[in-house]
């Protein structure tokens, strides 16, 4: 969401006539956030580590011992969002990011990276590798993680990863002067707040707002995209909103392609700027730990 947040900066900036080039962007490597130990632990003794992941992102800021998990377990018990359809949507992302490679219609908005090894020095990753890990037969039998009874696995929760994105706001004026071809448009962008614990909600808000902002509806766009925080999150936004299944999330999410925490905002904008048809209005939003939430609604050059 943090990603989010710099478009949104860029464009009051853009709008009070204080910027006509920003990039906005963002990145995480979940796999090397290191833990972390008290600097006042005794000498001797016992040390307390915590786990940088858990104690930075996944635990909510303002309730002691919240994780996200367990707000999501509140909503499911909450709008009554059963396990089995929590699993059937995390079965549609894995799919659908598969199809999505497996079309190349992602490979405009990925940049290789060098991934070194001892046997190979030169290699590069070229895609996403999560979408290949699943196993299907798996995922009915997962433990809950979050509560006995619960509903919430590793399989129906966005995945740990590491990866960044990045994109160029420009002013029209300024995209002419330098002969530069944008790739979208900025119709409106919302925030919103609410309560942390009911933050996979949280992005409904500022979905509304932002199409309030520019006179639309759902019935008038071609592609949503919201975060796969957990399957929980997508299924309740999309019940509230009634997002019709056929444009949502078509390229899989989270879920199936991980959720870098600081990348994934940037992310979803891009997919929508790189995937749309022009013509095209597309409008993401996406939940931020604490109860906030950001959107953005743009529209395909």
């Amino acid at each position: 969401g943090i990603n989010a947040e710099y478009g949104k900066q860029w464009y009051q900036r853009r709008v009070r006539g204080a910027r006509d080039v920003m990039v906005a962007g963002g990145m995480e490597s979940m796999s090397n956030v290191p833990m972390y130990e008290n600097r006042t632990s005794p000498v001797y003794a016992n040390r307390l580590v915590k786990d940088g992941i858990l104690n930075d992102g996944l635990m909510d800021a303002y309730t002691p011992g919240l994780h996200m998990g367990n707000c999501g377990e509140d909503t499911a018990s909450t709008m009554s969002i059963s396990r089995a359809a929590q699993d059937a949507y995390t079965v549609r992302s894995y799919q659908r990011a598969a199809a999505a490679y497996q079309s190349g219609v992602l490979k405009a908005e990925l940049v290789s990276v060098p991934t070194p090894n001892r046997k190979n020095p030169d290699l590069q990753l070229y895609h996403d590798t999560e979408y290949n890990n699943v196993k299907f037969d798996k995922i009915p039998a997962l433990r809950t993680v979050f509560a006995k009874d619960g509903t919430i696995t590793a399989a129906n929760s966005s995945k740990i990863s590491d990866g960044g994105a990045a994109c160029v706001l420009m002013s029209a004026d300024k995209a002419r002067e330098l002969g530069i071809t944008p790739l979208a448009r900025i119709l409106t962008m919302s925030d919103s707040a609410g309560e942390p614990i009911k933050f996979p909600i949280a992005p409904v808000k500022a979905m509304q707002q932002a199409l309030g902002y520019a006179g639309l509806t759902i019935a008038d766009l071609q592609r949503v995209e919201i975060n796969e925080a957990f399957a929980v999150v997508s299924l309740a936004c999309q019940e509230m909103m009634d997002i019709p299944d056929d444009i949502y999330n078509p390229n899989g999410g989270a879920i199936s392609l991980g959720h870098p925490i600081g990348t994934s905002g940037c992310r979803l904008v891009g997919t929508m700027a790189h995937t749309m048809k022009p013509g095209d209005k597309g409008l993401t939003g996406i939940c931020n730990g604490g109860g906030g939430a950001s959107a953005v609604l743009i529209e395909k050059l």
